[in-house]
């Protein structure tokens, strides 16, 4: 069972990475918004209503993934989701600024803003501290996907990395999902 919980803390380690990266696109969006740069400054993403999709699609996902899993897992989660529930207000006070204060000396909302996206990547980071420490414990490894590999080095470097897809012929397909 202590195995188990282990393994399901380090897969789980890996799902907020992607969300943590949405998280900053949807950030530095915001920053660049509420200083009215937007056609001064290239982005991964396009706009505000970019931005926030891909966070509301990472976020669904990830909450999912937590609920799924449950124990450690949820437990480890709990607090950064909780944070995550403060995501509207953040954004509704960054559509409040008017246009005419959409300016580079809107510095005061820009570091409010800045910083109210922090707090939320934070206790995501606080998170996975948490959920390494686990693996540090005593976990050996643990199943992720290629795309995730680097994510997963980074968090546990000693850990071994396993992916799944190697299939004898004639084996079904298409049979795995994220």
């Amino acid at each position: 069972r202590r195995v188990t919980e282990q393994t399901e803390l380090a897969q789980a380690t890996v799902g907020p990475l992607s969300l943590l990266s949405v998280l900053e696109d949807e950030r530095n969006a915001a920053a660049v918004y509420t200083m009215g740069v937007e056609e001064a400054v290239a982005l991964p993403v396009e706009d505000n209503g970019e931005a926030r999709a891909a966070v509301d699609a990472a976020s669904s996902s990830f909450r999912a993934e937590v609920t799924d899993q449950g124990g450690n897992i949820a437990l480890a989660y709990a607090p950064a989701l909780e944070q995550l529930d403060s995501l509207d207000a953040l954004r509704a006070r960054i559509d409040a600024v008017p246009d005419n204060e959409r300016t580079l000396e809107n510095i005061e909302v820009v570091s409010a803003t800045f910083d109210g996206y922090s707090q939320i990547m934070d206790a995501f980071f606080d998170a996975n501290k948490r959920v390494a420490l686990a693996i540090e414990a005593g976990c050996g490894g643990l199943v992720c996907a290629v795309e995730d590999v680097h994510e997963a080095r980074l968090l546990g470097p000693r850990l071994t990395i396993v992916t799944p897809g190697i299939r004898p012929a004639g084996a079904a397909v298409q049979d795995q999902a994220r």
